[in-house]
């Protein structure tokens, strides 16, 4: 009777084991792919910063120069509303990557 439920447990323990064993495969599997998600969303992140944020630097500083030229009253003040808006959205762009770079 001992011996058979000694055979038993040790029955158990092998499958139990066995279960641990592809468990930790599995696993091990899903963390390699969250972590190439992770670089994927990194590298993603990046471009679009640099694709985002180079024209709007670009933009901004030519309004600066226009600004800086010395242009009639009306386009200072239209320049002066371009800059801010562009500054302001610079602001939210920067927001949005550091939110997403979370």
């Amino acid at each position: 009777m001992a011996a058979t439920a000694a055979l038993v447990l040790i029955a158990w323990l092998v499958q139990e084991g066995l279960a641990a064993a592809c468990l930790h495969d599995s696993n091990r599997h899903f963390a390699s792919r969250a972590g190439s998600a992770s670089r994927t969303k990194v590298r993603f992140l990046a471009m679009m910063s640099h694709d985002l944020r180079t024209p709007l630097n670009g933009l901004l500083g030519n309004v600066a120069l226009a600004w800086a030229s010395g242009s009639p009253k009306r386009q200072d003040r239209l320049l002066e509303q371009a800059g801010r808006a562009g500054q302001r959205l610079n602001m939210f762009l920067s927001d949005v990557l550091d939110y997403t770079a979370i």
